[in-house]
């Protein structure tokens, strides 16, 4: 199993879900789970270590969509968002945007069964569906999970993957 491991050349996107209905709102949810990659830093070498959490027990996420499709997960007090922020570096959001693609691969499968049943019982079967439908092209098994023994540089490519269709209708909206 890898537990450390180093990336060079990374560049992770904006991201975010692309249908995601204006009447979910923003929807947080909370997961628990075992360890999982997280990134470290990115070294003086242009290199981004990842490490994998040595955490025995569980760890607690906030899992949040936003109203516009944006994803931020937090684990304890660290907060990672799919577009960076408004006092971020461009090596801070570069490690920060690899962090939460990473997370949301990992913890998307707990996350969108919890996401589905909030917004079912906050705003009513139609946006549940609607909900359900912006979510179906991300519910492929996560990459993490299934690559677990492989090359880390894979794992990143295959996250980053779900998210291609989207990424490539707005460059050329541009």
């Amino acid at each position: 199993m890898i537990s450390t491991t180093s990336l060079r050349d990374l560049h992770v996107p904006y991201f975010y879900i692309p249908e995601w209905p204006q009447g979910a709102g923003s929807i947080q949810v909370r997961i628990s789970k075992p360890g999982f990659f997280f990134r470290v830093c990115i070294l003086p070498n242009d290199v981004i270590e990842l490490r994998r959490s040595l955490c025995l027990g569980l760890i607690g996420f906030s899992f949040d969509i936003r109203s516009n499709g944006l994803i931020e997960i937090t684990a304890g007090k660290s907060v990672y968002s799919s577009s960076g922020g408004p006092f971020f570096t461009e090596e801070n959001i570069r490690v920060n945007r690899s962090s939460c693609l990473l997370l949301f691969d990992h913890l998307k499968s707990e996350a969108f069964l919890k996401v589905i049943k909030k917004a079912l019982k906050y705003a009513g079967p139609k946006t549940a569906e609607a909900v359900k439908k912006a979510l179906k092209p991300f519910e492929i098994q996560p990459t993490i999970d299934s690559f677990e023994n492989k090359c880390p540089i894979e794992v990143v490519r295959k996250s980053l993957d779900q998210f291609i269709p989207t990424l490539v209708a707005d460059i050329l909206s541009e």
